[in-house]
């Protein structure tokens, strides 16, 4: 009989460690390719780059030839005529309505660079729109960081609640048993059964807490049954040095800048002339003979110039206005390197201070460990209450809490630290199981 449960035992042992072998992880650098993925709004990127290749071949359609067709009917009050009367010559006089059917080519020839600069200026905002995208993404993976810390808190919560009821659990039978041989009094039993609903309490919310994080985590990343997977907790080494500039937000500001001179330049190259020829193929009454009253077929070939050479200041007026503008924006990049240099400075800060509140926390949980046995053999002897012991008792859980908490704490402050200098996706790493 022994030989057989020795067999069984050895089974099970082998069956469980294959179970956990074969667990499905998930980390956290895969939520974040996955919520990248299964962004919706990720896919604007691939949209604008052809949104500018289509506004490019529209702009470059302004170069080739323009043909129009036009018609026109009309009747006019008075015509031209000939202030002379001659003897034996009859002059015809000119119909007063008219008729005209032509048709146009204009090409233009030079443009002062107009169009290749709005092709220019079209891919900056290409650009811009790209980089929303990436802005979008990159909050898209910190709200994904602060859910998976979340899922990670609530996990060793509940462990730490579960191995608390596993130690009430036996400190209750034996203060049931005591009770049975008279050496304690019933009331010991109902605190530990108290304590116990209280846990259990704890362990309900901790639940449900756990539930909402994990559909909230799914929804983003897309990641079907994700309460089957066992998060992995990512481990960051060395951090890397204070950068103001790895966000893409920085970049957001340089490319409105890079904006605001392409306006600059195109507003200057809009003044200058615009060159073009242009043939024109009619029939009409009258055609370029304006004495005569037949329909005639005529024919116009020439070139145009066009030049604004005055716009009573207008020019200088957007100038002024585009100066404005960019000062605004260095403005706002100046306020925006500075907070970024106070909240990499503060989460340094507060890595340091969880490391120490760690090293604190070893030490109180070695001398709590004490206190706790101390305290649970006084119960067994019936020396103390279940009241004093779990004066002891919830000082070590809360305790061992605390390092748990502060372990995850002092990960997530090290990744808000590289996502805040705008390098998340260099630094994730994971510890392997």
């Amino acid at each position: 009989m022994k030989k057989h449960a020795f067999c069984l035992a050895v089974t099970l042992s082998i069956a469980a460690a294959a179970a956990a072998q074969t667990a499905a992880v998930l980390t956290l650098d895969s939520c974040h390719k996955q919520a990248i993925r299964m962004n919706p709004a990720g896919r604007q990127a691939e949209l604008y780059p052809e949104m500018h290749r289509i506004q490019k071949e529209v702009l470059h359609t302004r170069k080739l030839p323009q043909m129009n067709f036009n018609a026109q009917a009309s009747w006019q009050s008075d015509v031209t005529e000939l202030p002379i009367r001659l003897p034996g010559l009859d002059i015809p006089e000119i119909a007063r309505d008219q008729y005209k059917l032509w048709a146009e080519v204009n090409q233009l020839v030079w443009d002062g660079g107009n169009i290749n600069r709005q092709i220019v200026n079209d891919r900056i905002d290409m650009l811009i729109n790209i980089n929303a995208v990436k802005v979008e993404n990159y909050r898209l993976l910190e709200s994904v960081n602060q859910i998976y810390f979340s899922i990670l808190s609530l996990r060793e919560n509940e462990k730490l609640l579960r191995a608390a009821m596993d130690e009430l659990y036996a400190r209750l039978q034996n203060v049931r048993a005591g009770i049975e041989n008279g050496t304690m009094l019933p009331s010991n039993a109902a605190i530990l059964d108290a304590e116990i609903t209280g846990i259990e309490q704890m362990l309900t919310e901790n639940g449900y807490n756990r539930a909402v994080a994990l559909y909230r985590l799914e929804e983003l990343c897309g990641i079907e049954n994700i309460r089957n997977f066992e998060l992995e907790m990512p481990h960051y080494e060395e951090l890397p040095a204070p950068d103001t500039r790895g966000r893409p937000e920085f970049e957001s500001f340089l490319l409105q800048k890079q904006r605001l001179s392409g306006v600059q330049v195109l507003n200057t190259l809009s003044r200058r002339p615009w060159i073009s020829a242009y043939s024109s193929i009619g029939y009409g009454r009258p055609g370029l003979n304006m004495l005569s009253n037949d329909f005639e077929p005529y024919a116009l070939l020439g070139a145009r110039l066009s030049w604004n050479i005055h716009d009573w200041g207008k020019m200088k007026k957007q100038e002024e206005i585009l100066v404005l503008k960019e000062q605004i924006i260095d403005t706002q990049l100046e306020t925006y390197e500075r907070n970024q240099r106070i909240a990499l400075q503060t989460l340094r800060q507060d890595i340091s201070k969880i490391e120490n509140l760690i090293a604190a926390d070893h030490r109180i949980i070695s001398l709590r460990k004490q206190t706790a046995s101390a305290a649970a053999a006084r119960l067994d002897q019936g020396i103390i209450t279940s009241s004093e012991y779990l004066t002891d008792y919830n000082a070590l859980l809360r305790a061992e809490l605390n390092l748990s908490l502060n372990r995850i704490r002092l990960g997530q402050a090290k990744l808000n630290y590289i996502s805040t200098s705008g390098l998340l996706n260099n630094f994730t790493k994971t510890i392997e199981k």
